[in-house]
């Protein structure tokens, strides 16, 4: 039904579920605090990246305000949060970049889940230590993987040091 009114503009929309004085930038705080999306957030748990309609198909919010003031941006590239805070829609913390540019920025900061942190872990960082004390030992990689429940080949893997790199020795 048609009010007579015009259309509100996109970008009027857009501010009306923005609040300016969110956290402080964590990394850089020259660049201010990060503007919090407060309208719809995107379905799945656990994830709280904006949503905003332009026309009939949904954006992420982040996303509508850097191509609305920088330009479109490829569906190759994602607009990243230097910030690390996803509701953030302050286009001074925000950055397009490949998904690979996403990932070295997650894991520049540290914020990358290893090991133990990762719910499907079926090792610790103190199961890995003893099996590099054991490997060092001599003792056969498919005992040591049968002794934990893992698969010989992970056991390998750590042998090898492609998995767990970030666990060093103690002492």
């Amino acid at each position: 039904m048609r009010t007579g009114r015009p259309p509100e503009k996109p970008e009027t929309r857009f501010w009306k579920f923005v609040k300016k004085d969110g956290p402080i930038h964590p990394y850089d705080p020259s660049l201010g605090p990060c503007w919090v999306w407060i309208g719809t957030k995107h379905f799945k748990p656990n994830y709280e990246y904006g949503i905003f309609w332009r026309g009939d198909r949904r954006i992420l919010a982040h996303r509508w305000v850097y191509e609305f003031y920088v330009g479109e941006v490829s569906e190759e590239l994602v607009v990243c949060h230097s910030c690390d805070n996803p509701s953030c829609v302050n286009l001074q913390h925000l950055f397009a970049g490949k998904p690979k540019d996403n990932a070295d920025d997650r894991d520049a900061k540290g914020r990358q889940a290893k090991g133990g942190q990762i719910g499907s872990a079926k090792l610790s960082e103190a199961d890995v230590i003893q099996i590099r004390g054991r490997l060092a030992a001599g003792e056969r990689q498919y005992l040591i993987a049968r002794s934990f429940g893992i698969d010989p080949s992970a056991v390998c893997n750590i042998n090898r040091g492609k998995n767990w790199t970030h666990v060093r020795a103690a002492g």
